[in-house]
């Protein structure tokens, strides 16, 4: 099986190591990587067949040619630049694993997260790095899908009379709409987290934070009452509903959170009708 690692620990010059990469290139197409060389002139030495599939390129067409100028989207290039300048001179720990875009013949751009290695002549200097790279596009569109979904119901809480928050997987409330804030009179990073809680009765905060705990940690919904301090500085008693949620891949993502004013209904009446 190829091991990158294995042949970079083997110091030599970077022709010995080239040559090494073209003997066993036939095991690298069971292998679903783009594998590139460059030389500290920026300038491809060596790459896979499959790399040049996933490219849409031939062989010829990416020998010795500038890989940053070819192959990386240009608002990225200075930044992927600078960290090949890093790698060449020694720099590895921080940037042995890498992400960034790279550019296809078609202008297509694809996602690949890296793995770099160093080369090495016999007397330590680096005289290429060696980046394995796989194709993570498929993940990164899972992931900007799953943040639009998400967005997407956020901007539809915002339009609703009702009072709504969210909480994330880790039970810190990120997200109030417009009526919440509305109520209580302050801005959204004065309410997130834990901060909503000061507008909290102090009699009400005991229970209040049992039932939270105990349905969060079950992923069960629950109901409960407490006052909450508004705008003016009133107390009004709040009736609120909570559910546990899911993102579209299943995964628990937090709880959101509905709430209404129910203060009226809780008001003894003083005045009850005698029977005629």
């Amino acid at each position: 099986m190829f091991n990158a690692e294995q042949l970079a620990s083997e110091r030599g010059t970077l022709a010995q190591f080239i040559r090494s990469m073209q003997k066993i290139q036939k095991y690298f197409e069971v292998v679903d990587v783009l594998i590139v060389v460059l030389n500290p002139q920026r300038e491809i030495v060596f790459i896979n067949n499959q790399g040049c599939a996933m490219l849409g390129y031939k062989l010829e067409e990416l020998a010795g040619k500038k890989w940053f100028s070819l192959c990386v989207p240009e608002r990225l290039q200075e930044g992927v630049r600078a960290v090949f300048e890093k790698l060449v001179n020694g720099d590895w720990k921080q940037y042995e694993q890498f992400e960034h875009c790279v550019l296809t013949r078609n202008y297509e751009e694809k996602h690949f997260a890296w793995q770099n290695l160093p080369l090495r002549d016999t007397e330590g200097t680096v005289v290429g790095v060696v980046s394995v790279g796989h194709d993570i596009s498929r993940f990164k569109k899972t992931e900007e899908d799953l943040a639009k979904s998400r967005d997407h119901y956020l901007e539809l809480f915002e339009g609703l009379p009702v009072l709504i928050w969210k909480a994330n997987s880790c039970g810190k409330r990120d997200f109030f709409n417009s009526s919440w804030l509305k109520f209580t009179g302050r801005q959204l990073y004065d309410e997130a987290h834990d901060g909503w809680l000061v507008g909290m009765h102090e009699q009400d905060r005991a229970a209040y934070a049992l039932s939270f705990t105990t349905s969060f940690a079950q992923r069960a919904p629950f109901q409960v009452s407490y006052r909450l301090k508004n705008t003016s500085g009133q107390y009004r008693w709040l009736h609120e509903s909570a559910t546990p949620f899911y993102g579209a891949d299943r995964v628990f993502s937090g709880f959101i959170g509905v709430c209404v004013d129910v203060t009226e209904a809780r008001i003894p009446r003083t005045h009850e009708e005698k029977p005629g």
